[in-house]
């Protein structure tokens, strides 16, 4: 969708469109004040001039300021985008916010993982889950789309349009708007009675993708609602356990709260490295963010490689300074010999000096005879 706003082309240059869907449309825009700095760009379309979308200008209004207040709740913390602007004309909203260069979540969905790797996940995603669930917020659509890694390696949970505050009131009298992407909400959220831990479902979900490489809705549920994913994935029956006990059906059988399941995966010994085969490629993501060395086939022949040319080249190295050691050690030979030589010439012709000056005499005195 192309915009044309005279209160944004004030501030801002589009750049490129990044997504839509339903009435918001995300944009990367340039500062026309600073080029060199890149915003992401939310616009909520909307025309508060058309009385027939009053209620809808209202609605979105309270969903724009509603994610404002949450993006500055959070503007000390590097793993939420931090709020930059907030313009408003006639056709909608436009919500300036920190543009995070890294990959989506989503992009690098079908790769090999090995258990480790979506422990770490689970973990992170939930470290930063925990930050909202502290202040009793909840935000109500965590899937892989709206989770990027930054180039350095840290993960960052993104659209805070359908976070909510959850208060006495609401939790009594099921006061929610119907917010969710389908697959990664659980009932009680499909219900309007999203739970804190109807966001620990989402997450379980996204766990449950990675390992089946199937989109949540084409995986199957039981007679209880529980969904069916695990037959045929080589995990420990320990992470199976935790990941089920996310996405129960009834979120009172649930985990209660983030801090019970990130105890519950630091309890997990993997001793063995359970390796669910995909085509590779998000293994360098995990390996920045953890202490954990993530092992697999392809790494240990890489790593081996890499020692096996490292090994030839300390040998070269050592084989270079012993020739040259050889040759130093020929060339002191040759110039201790050559001296020698010539130290043998100068004695022999010393020698014969001294012969010539002492000439021996031929004419020997007869010796006298006692007997003439």
């Amino acid at each position: 969708m192309i915009i044309f706003s005279k209160v944004l082309e004030q501030h801002y240059k589009i750049i490129k469109p990044l997504a839509e869907g339903g009435f918001a449309f995300t944009y990367l825009v340039q500062d026309l004040g600073n080029a060199d700095n890149q915003y992401v760009l939310k616009f909520l379309k909307v025309s508060s001039s058309d009385s027939s979308n009053q209620l809808k200008y209202e609605d979105l209004k309270k969903m724009v300021e509603r994610e404002v207040a949450m993006l500055k709740l959070f503007s000390d913390e590097p793993q939420i985008p931090n709020f930059i602007n907030l313009l408003e004309d006639n056709q909608g909203f436009y919500l300036i916010q920190e543009y995070i260069e890294g990959n989506l979540l989503s992009d690098a969905l079908k790769t090999q993982v090995s258990e480790d790797y979506i422990k770490i996940l689970i973990r992170e995603i939930l470290e930063i889950v925990d930050k909202l669930h502290c202040k009793n917020i909840i935000h109500r659509d965590i899937k892989p789309s709206n989770l990027i890694r930054r180039k350095t390696g840290e993960l960052v949970l993104i659209d805070f349009g359908s976070s909510k505050k959850m208060t006495y009131e609401n939790l009594q009298h099921k006061l929610h708007t119907r917010v969710y992407t389908p697959g990664y909400a659980p009932l009680e959220q499909l219900n309007g009675n999203p739970q804190l831990n109807s966001d620990i479902y989402a997450v379980g979900m996204i766990a449950i993708q990675i390992l089946t490489s199937l989109e949540p809705h084409q995986l199957t549920l039981d007679s209880l609602g529980k969904v069916c994913w695990d037959s045929q994935i080589d995990i420990s029956a320990q992470l199976r356990k935790i990941i089920d006990k996310m996405t129960e059906s009834n979120y009172n059988d649930r985990y209660k709260n983030t801090q019970d399941v990130i105890q519950a995966l630091r309890k997990i010994n993997i001793s063995k490295q359970s390796t669910h085969q995909k085509p590779p490629n998000i293994l360098e993501a995990a390996s920045k963010v953890s202490n954990t060395v993530i092992q697999t086939p392809s790494t240990i022949q890489q790593r081996t490689q890499k020692n096996s040319t490292l090994n030839q080249s300390i040998f070269n190295r050592i084989e270079q300074i012993l020739w040259f050691l050889l040759i130093i050690f020929s060339i002191s030979l040759l110039i201790i010999h050559s001296r020698i030589i010539e130290r043998y010439k100068k004695n022999k012709k010393e020698a014969m000096t001294i012969e010539l000056s002492y000439p021996i005499d031929c004419h020997l005195t007869q010796p006298t005879s006692i007997d003439q």
